[in-house]
């Protein structure tokens, strides 16, 4: 099983954005699924272990760089994006795999990635969509500043919440508390290494998300560990959006590439297969 990598051009002020690509040897039954990543992260975290196992298991699946995010262009500028500049990468994702595929895609994000998942599916028909954690900042920030108060008040004071992610302790116990730091330290220091715009949390506080159709088979998963989505507020997302959430006991915020990403895979791929595409 491989990976590919292929380059959206740019168009106008929308530059270059990489997608990566697990094909299939055959065609497949499925609808093609496309990956959102979240804030500091990249296509990677979706291509270490998730995308060679679905593929393996005969899903076809892309997974996006936003602008600025691994191989994409736009790494000089990113500090300066906004949340549509984002919105607009999807956007132009979605087109490029409808494209190659004849179909729309199976929208699945990971915490920024799940918002941006949304956005589109409120306004836009997709066969189905898979949150994977909500984000919660408010209780995020009690969290911080219980427990990182320097970082946490460097992030409120300078009105940049990536200031709180720039040492090592906060990125681990957000990301992968419970693990092994070693074994984790790669990851982290990758998450570590990406710069990210502050400027789309800000733009996060005032967005007004729709729902999608009733008929959009959807899919909502998190970590009780996670303080940047709270048991409480991932519940409510899922009555939101009329599904029982799946709460992966004793897991924090990357449930994608962490040592233990087979256990969100397992119920994710229970959903896709038994879903109403």
């Amino acid at each position: 099983m491989n990976i590919q990598t292929f380059m959206l051009p740019s168009q106008k002020v929308s530059p270059e954005l990489e997608i990566l690509h697990a094909d299939l040897q055959t065609e497949g039954q499925h609808p093609p699924i496309l990956f959102l990543h979240g804030y500091t992260s990249g296509a990677w975290q979706f291509a270490q272990h998730w995308m060679p196992t679905l593929q393996a298991n005969g899903w076809q699946s892309f997974a996006l760089n936003l602008r600025g995010h691994g191989g994409s262009a736009g790494r000089e500028t990113v500090t300066t994006a906004r949340f549509l500049d984002y919105a607009d990468d999807v956007a132009r994702a979605i087109a490029y795999v409808r494209g190659q595929t004849d179909q729309t895609p199976i929208l699945i994000g990971h915490s920024l990635g799940s918002v941006l998942a949304r956005h589109y599916a409120a306004e836009h028909s997709v066969p189905g969509l898979g949150l994977l954690i909500t984000i919660g900042m408010q209780g995020f920030m009690g969290w911080m500043m219980k427990r990182y108060p320097l970082q946490g008040m460097a992030g409120m004071m300078t009105g940049r919440p990536s200031a709180m992610f720039a040492k090592f302790g906060p990125q681990y116990d957000v990301m992968y508390a419970g693990h092994n730091k070693e074994t984790v330290r790669g990851n982290v220091e990758r998450l570590m290494a990406q710069p990210d715009s502050d400027k789309v949390f800000m733009d996060l506080s005032k967005l007004k998300l729709g729902l999608p159709a009733k008929s959009t088979p959807t899919f909502v998963m998190a970590g009780t560990r996670d303080p940047i989505a709270s048991v409480e507020s991932v519940e409510a997302l899922g009555r939101s959006y009329a599904v029982e959430p799946v709460m992966l006991q004793d897991k924090a915020h990357d449930i994608v590439a962490g040592p233990d990403w087979n256990d969100g895979l397992q119920h994710l791929q229970a959903w896709l297969e038994t879903a109403k595409f």
